[in-house]
């Protein structure tokens, strides 16, 4: 798909003695008309003018409103009445001049130019309050004005640096395009590049959105100034011409602009250049980068000057870390453990990004301990100490072995060798103990590396085993910490709900005891695994309640049971509780009533004209309602509604993403980087946005050059430097991109590539994501079939050695489906790990992913079906599921 299509060139009949004249014949017959035109037009306005000086009050204002509803081709005659010598025609003259360069209409309300009197002179926090009522009435063509307009330059960049400014010239000629006045809408946008040439795309993508690319073109080439040559640049960009854009842009020594349309061309070189410029350490990772692509050794030189930052002594913490993620963003990780190892501050970090990894003989080796007799015991006892020293707390590795040997199911070990030491350390400093067993239940994502709560009840039932009250605190403090429950007003009735429920399950089960109660108010939630599905049970005897109880009873639980639906949702009680319902939107696509989807839709379009991603949600929908000339009428109604908005256009890839649709998605995507401003703040997500879309549909080289440069922009000195896991993550997709571009021309580099990266990643099931799958889109299936044997046996050591350790199970039951391969083994797998997390979002896509490789798409969607209920808002979900129903069976 073409991201504008291209155009016819004129429509409509011409007389064709017309073409037979000369250029020159042409111009002097335009040019001729134009001043009469333009003579009758001045002569009009003349009698107008003097009118303002008329002893009629009717006919002053009369002509008065006359002149200004002419706007534009009234203000030569009114600037010359400002020299006309009559003051009270000048006076008039310079009421009228103003509205007009304000953009105040005559039909607009009297109260808005009273509203802007003065506009200028008021302070800046008055001027932002008129901006905003301004926004709010859709009045986005003043607001554009009030910026362009400025006195002065300072003024007028301030101006258009407000959030609320910012693409009002866009939304008002969205709202002209909407209100079906093209005529209008492109006169405004030329208006619009006259004060500020940052337009000039928005009136390239209006025109090739009309069919006028190549009348454009033609017309701009004529010319050969500046201004024209943008224009061409504009018109190529929009139209996704980008090798021609590269030309151009070299042309014009727009290094910016060339690097960008060399990502899309597959090639990161000059972007990478321009985001290190004279940064020493930048120079270093490029030239390393580039060795990496080419299959080649790193320079030592290069290599010398990270790895010596990176392990830089004291507090000079800024390069050093840098140099450290650059090492890693390399792939290069024996100098990252090498630099993180002899870091107290940094040692956390590696041990981390070693369990994340699942390479359990490296964070044995890191903790210093022997790997055949490892001494828990003693290590715990001197981390207590550690956390003793109140300047050394930062460096503890407690709070992440716990969570290491929970998440296994090492539970000889934690209850001989890791609760007696916190039993101890209760007696000793309580106030270290509560901050620590605190952590142990602080949560910040699903993959949160110090989440231990089983640890923390076991500790508590040790300490306060009929303490009811100390049991609730501890229950209130486990929701705050594990769902970042929200403060302020709704904190009363989330505490009334769990104080209902660790009632109400005292009342249903009174033989529990208290640590027990709590363990099932946790399963219950889905906190910590339900081996012998007491959720299931608790939402039976939910049902069984509600059919026997009376509406006064059924009131007083409803703030337990809307509390558990909005946080660990289930079919049943979504039935009868007073949660809110999907908006209709979001209900009649999950039903896939999509002619209901697209009426729904087309409302939310026509009330918020200037927000056009509606449209093409409707086109989607009545693509797959079959109806392909209205999907196709309704993309272009979009189309012409995006005027070269970069965000808009990854909006657009991201929705056709997550209906699966890969080759729309990733049309858009490379819309959205090519007409990225320089220095936007969306160009991170555009970058990988467009990197995995590259990936996924098999565009090696510019999904490479797309991942160097997501790496190489995190890594500019100006930037927050994301996970460690996440830049190594990105290298290697960035290195199997990069690998797979080579499978054609030199394969042995491209396998030698290929089988490095396999074998850093051995037991991660991070491989399963794109490894195995971009395998076989290239062909490679043999190597495929062998790498996938080795994985799935360095995998099945892990599972034999943490028989209890769920994450294990799923992760290869998970590459099994992606490799399709396995699958019967698969599918036990799946079972296992869900029989201990029944209600796993990821788990239930695991299995529906199963399926889906033995061909079965009816369970595969019943599946997805059950993990997207769980997780409603989970994008990946969503479009999991719809690859699921559209895409072709294996």
């Amino acid at each position: 798909m073409h991201p504008i299509p291209h155009p016819k060139l004129y429509h409509g009949k011409m007389n064709r003695s017309f073409f037979r004249l000369s250029m020159l014949h042409k111009v002097a017959i335009l040019c001729f008309t134009f001043l009469l035109q333009a003579q009758a037009i001045e002569q009009s306005w003349d009698e107008d003018i003097a009118q303002l000086n008329s002893p009629s009050l009717e006919k002053r204002v009369e002509s008065g409103n006359r002149l200004w509803a002419a706007g534009d081709a009234a203000i030569a005659s009114l600037e010359k009445a400002l020299r006309s010598g009559e003051p009270e025609i000048a006076l008039r003259a310079s009421f009228i001049l103003e509205k007009i360069q304000i953009g105040f209409k005559p039909d607009d309300p009297p109260e808005l130019l009273r509203l802007l009197e003065n506009f200028y002179l008021q302070p800046v926090a008055k001027q932002s309050a008129i901006i905003d009522t301004l926004h709010q009435q859709k009045k986005y063509s003043i607001i554009h004005l009030l910026a362009e307009y400025a006195k002065s330059e300072k003024d007028k960049n301030r101006l258009r640096n407000i959030e609320l400014v910012r693409g009002c010239a866009v939304l008002e000629a969205r709202m002209l395009i909407a209100a079906g006045n093209m005529d209008k809408a492109e006169a405004w946008l030329r208006r619009c590049v006259k004060t500020n040439p940052k337009n000039q795309i928005s009136l390239a993508h209006f025109l090739v959105s009309q069919g006028r690319l190549e009348q454009e073109l033609q017309m701009a080439s004529l010319q050969q100034d500046p201004a024209s040559k943008a224009m061409q640049m504009a018109l190529h960009r929009v139209s996704g011409n980008y090798q021609e854009t590269l030309r151009l842009a070299k042309e014009e020594n727009s290094s910016s602009l060339a690097a960008t349309m060399e990502i899309l061309l597959g090639n990161p070189l000059p972007y990478l250049q321009n985001q290190f410029g004279n940064d020493p350490l930048g120079k270093s990772y490029l030239a390393i980068a580039q060795a990496i692509r080419n299959g080649e050794k790193p320079g030592e030189t290069d290599l010398n000057s990270l790895a010596k930052t990176a392990n830089i002594r004291g507090m000079e913490r800024e390069e050093k870390n840098r140099a450290i993620s650059m090492l890693l963003a390399l792939g290069l990780e024996e100098e990252v453990a090498t630099a993180m190892r002899n870091d107290p501050y940094l040692k956390a970090n590696l041990f981390l990004l070693y369990a994340l990894q699942e390479r359990d003989e490296d964070v044995i080796s890191l903790l210093e301990l022997d790997p055949k007799k490892p001494d828990f015991s003693g290590f715990v006892s001197k981390q207590i100490e550690i956390l003793a020293d109140s300047e050394n707390q930062f460096s503890t590795l407690l709070p992440y072995l716990v969570c290491w040997l929970e998440r296994r199911g090492q539970w000889e070990i934690l209850d001989r060798d890791v609760i007696p030491h916190f039993i101890k350390l209760s007696e000793t400093d309580p106030e270290i103990f509560d901050e620590t067993t605190q952590i142990l239940f602080y949560r910040d994502n699903i993959d949160s590396p110090y989440y231990a709560p089983q640890t923390v009840i076991k500790i508590k039932e040790k300490l306060a085993p009929d303490d009811d009250l100390a049991w609730q605190e501890l229950w209130k403090s486990a929701f705050e910490n594990s769902f970042r429950l929200q403060q302020g007003n709704n904190m009363a009735r989330q505490n009334e709900a769990l104080s209902q429920w660790w009632l109400t399950l005292k009342e249903w089960q009174p033989e529990l005891s208290l640590a027990d109660r709590f363990r099932l108010a946790m399963q219950v939630f889905r906190i910590i695994p339900d081996r012998k599905n007491a959720r299931e049970s608790i939402i039976n005897k939910i049902i069984e309640w509600h059919k026997n109880a009376t509406p006064e009873e059924r009131k007083e639980k409803m703030p337990m049971l809307t509390f558990l639906q909005s946080i660990a949702p289930t079919t049943v009680l979504s039935e009868f509780c007073s949660v809110p319902s999907l908006d209709p939107i979001a209900d009649a696509v999950q039903n896939k009533k999509w002619d209901k989807a697209t009426e729904y839709l087309l409302k939310a379009a026509a009330k918020i004209p200037e927000n056009p991603l509606s449209l093409l949600h409707a086109s989607i929908c009545q693509h797959f309602a079959g109806n392909a000339k209205a999907s196709a009428d309704l993309e272009q109604r979009f189309r012409t509604l995006v005027l070269g908005d970069s965000q808009e256009c990854l909006r657009a890839a991201e929705l056709y993403a997550t209906y699966n649709m890969v080759e729309p998605a990733l049309v858009w995507n490379q819309l959205a980087l090519a007409l990225s401003p320089s220095g936007s703040s969306n160009l991170p997500l555009i970058l990988d946005s467009l990197a995995n879309h590259s990936l996924e549909t098999g565009n090696w080289k510019p999904a490479a050059a797309a991942f160097e440069a997501v790496l190489a922009f995190n890594l500019r000195k100006d930037r927050e430097i994301p996970p460690q896991i996440s830049m190594l993550y990105t290298r290697n997709d960035a290195n199997l991109a990069q690998a797979l571009s080579l499978a054609n021309d030199q394969r042995e580099i491209c396998l030698t590539m290929l089988d490095r990266s396999h074998k850093g990643n051995l037991a991660n099931a991070g491989l399963a994501d794109n490894f195995f799958p971009c395998l076989r889109r290239a062909g490679l299936l043999q190597e495929h079939n062998a790498w996938f044997e080795e994985s799935w046996q360095a995998m099945k050591v892990q599972h034999q050695r943490y028989p209890d350790y769920d994450n294990i199970a799923n992760s290869m039951a998970w590459l099994a489906a992606r490799a399709k391969l396995r699958l019967p083994e698969a599918k036990e797998l799946s079972l296992y790990s869900l029989s201990i997390r029944p209600d796993q979002a990821a788990y239930l896509d695991t299995m529906a992913e199963i399926y889906f490789a033995n061909g079965d798409r009816k369970n595969a969607l019943e599946w997805s079906s059950k993990a997207l209920f769980i997780e409603q808002e989970d994008n990946q979900l969503f479009r999991q599921h719809y690859r699921f129903f559209f895409a072709p069976l294996p």
